[in-house]
Formats: C-alpha cells, structure tokens, sequence
C-alpha cells in the first residue's frame, strides 16, 4: 500500500473513531438514562460493519496479519475487544441497558445508520440468544412505535438466526403493525429468520 493510500485508511480510522467518541454525546435527549461506557463499547463493536479498514473474511485478515497492516490489525482489535467484554458479562440488566441505547439511538426520528452506537448495539443482539433473553429483547420490540421497530427490523440482520425460537418472531412479524420501507423489506427479513444466512467469522468467534 502506497504512504498516501495508508495516510487516507488512518484518516477515515481517526474519523471512525471520531464518531464513536461523539455519538456518546449526540443522542442526549430522551427520559432513558445514558451509559457512556456501554455505548463506547457499542461504538468499536460497529466498526466490524461499518470500519472500511475491518477484515471482512478471514482470508483479508490473514493478509494484514502477513503484511502488518497497522489500520487493518488496529480496527480489528477494537472490535474484537469491544465484542469479548461483551460476551463476557451477558446479564438481563445488561441487555435491559443495551435496549435503553437502542431506544435513544435508533429511533425513526434518527438515521440509524449514521448512529454508531444504535449499529453496535444491535450486532450485540446476536449475543443474547437464550429463551430468557428472547422474552426480553421481544418484550422491549413490543414496547416500540411501529416507526421504531422498523429500525430494528431493517438493519443488521445476523442477530434474526440467532434466535432460539424462530417461529415466535415470525409470527409476531406478520402479526404486527411495522412500517416497513417496501414489502419487499418484510420478506427479505422474514426469510433472515426462516433461513439464517450463516454468520460472520468476527461474529462467530
């Protein structure tokens, strides 16, 4: 890689890593109470999707690791850090505390996708799959607007087959007032649950 070409990639990682640190002050508003440190570890845990520098396969991870490329290894290692003290503590308080993010981060009234926090929270999701957390992450879905839960809905599909009863969110999807960007946004969700696309091998570890 050209010294310009790596100059622009530690650029746009500053620029990331920019964003991670506002979006902790950005989405002030609300009655939720606020959790900086949680929504920090939201915001590295997003560069896995949305860090241009992070190895999307195994096979380009294997390349930086060869070359050693500092912004590749870097992203990486912030992601990867943000999703093992993740892992490590899954509690109901500490999922109840990812939905007060999700709630405040990723409404309607925001473009989700520009809220690193609201992405990072949602690949969480993937994290809690037992029954009990089921009942949760549902029952906190069931609380929001339609508009909101579009939000959900529509974005970061890899936590939808992970689910332990897949039938119950079918079921709830065709049942439940969402509002949808087009019908085919429905199916192509509802296929994520029926169907589960296998996940990432960041998300996999």
């Amino acid at each position: 890689m050209s010294t310009f070409m790596r100059r622009c990639s530690d650029l746009f990682l500053s620029c990331i890593l920019c964003a991670a640190a506002q979006s902790l002050t950005v989405f002030a508003g609300g009655g939720d109470k606020e959790n900086p440190q949680l929504e920090q570890v939201f915001s590295k845990l997003s560069l896995a999707t949305n860090g241009l520098e992070f190895p999307h396969s195994r096979e380009v991870l294997t390349i930086c690791e060869n070359t050693n490329s500092s912004s590749c290894l870097k992203t990486y290692r912030l992601a990867m850090d943000a999703k093992n003290h993740l892992k490590a503590d899954l509690t109901q308080q500490n999922l109840l505390e990812t939905f007060e993010v999700i709630n405040r981060t990723c409404s309607s009234k925001l473009k989700s996708s520009d809220s690193l926090a609201c992405t990072g929270a949602l690949v969480s999701l993937f994290f809690y799959n037992t029954p009990q957390f089921d009942e949760i992450i549902l029952g906190s879905i069931k609380k929001m607007s339609k508009a909101d839960r579009s939000s959900i809905f529509e974005h970061h599909y890899h936590w939808y087959g992970n689910r332990p009863n897949p039938k119950l969110w079918i079921d709830y999807i065709e049942s439940t007032p969402i509002d949808w960007t087009s019908p085919e946004s429905k199916r192509v969700t509802l296929e994520y649950f029926r169907t589960p696309e296998p996940p990432p091998y960041w998300l996999a570890l």
